[in-house]
Order: C-alpha cells, then sequence, then structure tokens
C-alpha cells in the first residue's frame, strides 16, 4: 500500500508544473499569503501566514479538507534528510509551489516588467 501522502506530494508535484506552464487559475483568499485554485470536484489551497508554515490544503466541493501538508521553514533541510520519501518532496516542493503561485497570482513578474520599463 502507498504511503499515505504520497498522492499529496504526486498533487503538489503536477501543481507546480501547470502552474509554471499557466494552467492553472491562482486567486487570493481573504488570508494574507494563501491562495486558492479551484479544480473540478474540489480546491487547493497553498499559503504562508508571515512567518509561519507553508501549508498545502485539497478540499473537497463541500469545503471539507481532504488531505493538507504543514512544512516547517526551518525544518526544511531536515524533513527532507530523515522523512519519507513523500515527505522529502513535499518539503521540497511547497515552499516552491508557494512562491509560484503567489507570483502568478498576484502578477509579480507583469508589475515588475512595467516598472522596469518605465525607468528605462
Amino acid at each position: 500500500m502507498a504511503e499515505p501522502k504520497d498522492k499529496l506530494a504526486s498533487l503538489a508535484e503536477r501543481l507546480l508544473n501547470r502552474t509554471r506552464a499557466g494552467g492553472i487559475t491562482w486567486e487570493e483568499t481573504d488570508r494574507s499569503g494563501y491562495f486558492v485554485a479551484t479544480l473540478e470536484g474540489g480546491s487547493v489551497t497553498v499559503g504562508r501566514p508571515l512567518e509561519g508554515p507553508y501549508e498545502l490544503n485539497v478540499r473537497n466541493d463541500r469545503g471539507a479538507i481532504m488531505d493538507e501538508a504543514t512544512v516547517q521553514p526551518s525544518n526544511i533541510i531536515s524533513q527532507s534528510v530523515l522523512g519519507t520519501e513523500a515527505a522529502k518532496t513535499l518539503a521540497r516542493l511547497v515552499p516552491t509551489l508557494h512562491e509560484t503561485v503567489r507570483r502568478d497570482a498576484l502578477n509579480v513578474d507583469v508589475t515588475l516588467d512595467s516598472l522596469l520599463d518605465q525607468l528605462k
């Protein structure tokens, strides 16, 4: 039987790849630092409160949390070294996913490009 977090780790990897390819729309939530993507049958939230742990939550279409992962920034290295393969994958991917999603949802690159163009 597969480890319970294997599917969550696979989901995080696919989310990262699809987000980088522009295939997923992320929106800001009412919580600062949190973003949500609504997919058929449910949604995924990735977030990080100021100086807190990274969080990845999967909800069904009724909003109930189906699975989740929390990655402490200070423990990323130790989780990568000491954890299961799924924990290693999540420790590596969730912070990267959060930063990629944040930049996408907030149009960071568009804003920076605009500022750079203005300062030519």
